[in-house]
This record gives C-alpha cells, sequence and structure tokens, in this order.
C-alpha cells in the first residue's frame, strides 16, 4: 500500500472525529466485507478492533455485527486464535449490550485460549 499523494490533516478533535466516523460509517461496513473477500483479513480484524468503541458506544448495532461477524470470519481464515478471540468478544458485548443475551452467551472462546485482551494491540 501507498501513501496518498496529498498528506491527510490530523483530526483536531473527537467531536470531528466521531463526526467523520458517523459520516464514513457505511463505507466502513463495506471496507470489512471487502477486505475479507479479498482475503485481506488482518486489515478486516484491525478494522473491527479499532471500531468497537465507537461502534458499541455509539449504538450502531447492526453495522458492528456485521464488520465483528467478517472480523471472525477473517481470523478464522488466518487460524489466528487471538484475533478469533476478539472479534468474539466484540460480538459478545456487542449483543450484551444491547440485551441479547442469548446471542452473547452463545459463542464461547476457541478452546484453550488464553488471551488476555488488555495487553494486546489491535487485530493481532
Amino acid at each position: 500500500m501507498t501513501a496518498p499523494a496529498t498528506p491527510v490533516r490530523p483530526i483536531p478533535d473527537p467531536a470531528t472525529a466521531r463526526a467523520w466516523l458517523d459520516t464514513e460509517r457505511a463505507t466502513l461496513t463495506a471496507i470489512s466485507a471487502y477486505t475479507t473477500a479479498r482475503g485481506w483479513f488482518n486489515h478486516t480484524t484491525a478494522l473491527s478492533a479499532t471500531l468497537h468503541r465507537y461502534l458499541d458506544g455509539g449504538g450502531h448495532f447492526a453495522d458492528g455485527l456485521t464488520i465483528h461477524t467478517h472480523a471472525l470470519r477473517a481470523a478464522r481464515s488466518t487460524h489466528s486464535r487471538a484475533a478469533e478471540l476478539d472479534a468474539l468478544l466484540n460480538l459478545g458485548h456487542m449483543y450484551w449490550q444491547h440485551s441479547h443475551y442469548a446471542e452473547a452467551t452463545d459463542r464461547p472462546p476457541p478452546a484453550g485460549s488464553r488471551h488476555r485482551r488488555r495487553d494486546r494491540r489491535p487485530g493481532r
């Protein structure tokens, strides 16, 4: 991947970042499907991990489910247990926060997983 021809200006504050994410959410959701379909699995899982707090905090349930489901598929395609657990945790959290308790508990983590989320970088 090459750098953009023109530099991207820094985002000055959280409100501007949130406004950009709100504007581009449908595109980001489509990108998660695109990257999974093209086999760019690390991009898919990193996008899911990066957007989780925004999607959950903003109540973007449908987009969150779509993005995290693509991330789960991507993680399983690469046999990355850590990325799989991130996606499962993100999906479970989305379901739990939106009172879909049965779905939240219906996705157990991979067997033998000892993943510690607080010490991990997103998408790894």
